[in-house]
């Protein structure tokens, strides 16, 4: 590292922040607190709504988040949890300009019972945070609902994909906010965005945001590499330097409300652990040339080089067999085309399915005739 006379660079603050406690979080909550012969589905199906505002609880959470928080800007979702949480800080900060953004919505949308819900409107949201300095942006229609196009929840694919949408329109929002400022360390010292969305919505995010545009879209079934918690009301503090370039400086913090009684909504107990999906089926890939290997595929296969190769022979015309799981490589061989043998192999330990993998592929790239010796 350099050291100047320039301590730090020009950027934005931001905070990714969760709603409060909602209605339905509420229910979730009191179902899995029922006896196990209880029917707790059926107590969810009967009680849940399609578009909730806040728990008792909720709303105690917000007052708390409204009395610490002195954005300059508000991004928010168009859901009514996110709306009243932010009505708080829009009392004791009635200038402050908010943009409700129609993309910014909790994965699998507005829905009850598997039927789509249009949601609201802007202007019933404008009507509803009593706020007159309100903008809209990514609505498909302004005369209808935010999820007024759909046809049922939407799946993970969607959600996934809508996340690369967000994201890539995030930054463009603060590349554009930052120029406004020029970019002036006085002008961007004082700048605090808060962005009030959704536990789920904002891992996903979060995710594209870590890894930048190098991200390859995480699909159904396949192993997520991360993800994030957020209890209710918690933030995440990012500083945004320009053309997609964060430091998250801290995450899922909650330091306006002292008292631990009040959080909720951060804990295994509170379902976070479905975001944790099966675990992804085990493919084998063939590579004839090194170069067309997809750049998060070949950090990998060198760090499992690295770390377990057992080398047999000097690579000529090198053919490369990786066995994958999902997004994650668990094992590779490098096969001597000229000479039919593996010049070497890397397996973790006790990952002897990996190697059979490995074993049949590379018998089957050979054919019957010839005969190839593993180690």
């Amino acid at each position: 590292m350099t050291l100047t006379n320039e301590f730090y660079r020009p950027s934005l603050s931001i905070r990714l922040i969760r709603h409060a406690e909602s209605y339905n979080n509420q229910v979730y909550r009191e179902a899995r607190q029922l006896p196990a012969s209880a029917n707790r589905q059926a107590y969810v199906d009967s009680n849940r709504l399609a578009d909730p505002g806040l728990s008792d609880l909720g709303h105690q959470q917000a007052e708390l988040l409204g009395e610490y928080l002195r954005p300059t800007q508000i991004l928010t979702s168009p859901m009514k949890r996110t709306l009243t949480t932010i009505r708080p800080i829009l009392k004791n900060h009635p200038t402050c300009p908010v943009l409700v953004h129609g993309l910014y919505f909790e994965s699998e949308g507005c829905h009850l019972k598997d039927q789509p819900m249009e949601g609201m409107k802007p202007s019933e949201i404008k009507e509803y945070l009593q706020h007159d300095n309100v903008d809209f942006t990514g609505f498909p229609d302004m005369n209808r609902g935010w999820y007024c196009n759909e046809k049922g929840p939407e799946t993970r694919e969607s959600s996934e994909g809508r996340a690369t949408r967000f994201y890539m329109w995030f930054c463009n929002y603060l590349d554009e906010q930052l120029a406004l400022m020029d970019h002036d360390k006085e002008k961007t010292a004082n700048a605090l965005i808060a962005c009030v969305g959704h536990g789920d919505f904002m891992s996903l995010v979060l995710k594209r945001i870590v890894a930048s545009y190098g991200h390859a879209t995480e699909r159904t079934g396949t192993t997520h590499r991360s993800s994030f918690v957020h209890s209710n009301t918690a933030m995440t503090h990012l500083e945004y330097f320009g053309y997609g370039r964060f430091l998250v400086l801290q995450q899922n913090v909650v330091p306006h409300i002292p008292d631990a009684k009040l959080w909720s909504g951060g804990t295994l107990k509170d379902g976070w652990s479905y975001l944790i999906p099966d675990v992804a089926e085990t493919t084998v890939a063939v590579i004839l040339n090194e170069e067309e290997m997809e750049p998060y595929i070949r950090e990998q296969t060198q760090a499992l080089e690295a770390l377990y190769s057992v080398e047999k022979a000097a690579a000529d015309t090198p053919i490369q067999f990786i066995v994958r799981r999902g997004h994650q490589v668990v094992g590779v061989a490098t096969f001597c085309q000229n000479a039919k043998t593996i010049a070497k192999i890397a397996v973790p330990p006790g990952r002897e399915t990996v190697q059979k993998l490995l074993q049949i592929a590379i018998q089957e790239h050979v054919g019957t005739e010839t005969s190839v010796e593993f180690p």
